[in-house]
């Protein structure tokens, strides 16, 4: 499901999209708060990365970088499997808790170990998740998966 209608991204934070960049299959969205409370605040209220001049923002060193690389073809690849790991991680993670399910209650629910939770919510582990255990976790958390291939 995609829309432009904040409210509803807001109140949806199981839908698969990136706002506000090229969507890839798998990305979840995170409310804006969620966002905005990932990176600390200075006294003006700007991100540590974020400078204002002339009213633009300003990209990072590492934000720089991060852009030159991805004009390697090879780097895209592995950054954004990465980057889809990572937010499947984390919107399993903040759905768990949002329902105030453990990880040992969830992995009991659908018939694995608490072990194979923690990877599946952890970032770091490079293995991708199968469909099947993701759809498995889905209808644990009374979701529905859904996969979209986009351009």
């Amino acid at each position: 499901m995609v829309t432009k209608n904040k409210d509803t991204w807001k109140s949806a934070p199981n839908n698969l999209c990136r706002p506000g960049r090229q969507r890839d299959v798998l990305t979840p969205c995170l409310s804006e708060k969620d966002t905005e409370d990932s990176h600390e605040r200075n006294s003006d209220g700007k991100t540590e990365d974020e400078t204002i001049d002339g009213g633009k923002k300003m990209k990072s060193a590492l934000e720089k970088h991060i852009e030159r690389q991805l004009r390697d073809k090879e780097f895209r690849i592995y950054f954004d499997k990465a980057e889809t790991k990572r937010m499947i991680a984390q919107e399993i993670a903040l759905l768990r808790k949002s329902q105030h399910i453990s990880q040992a209650q969830l992995a009991k629910e659908i018939k694995t170990t608490q072990q194979v939770i923690s990877r599946l919510e952890s970032p770091g582990d490079k293995r991708m998740p199968s469909l099947e255990l993701l759809d498995r976790v889905a209808r644990a958390l009374k979701r529905k998966l859904v996969i979209s291939l986009q351009s």
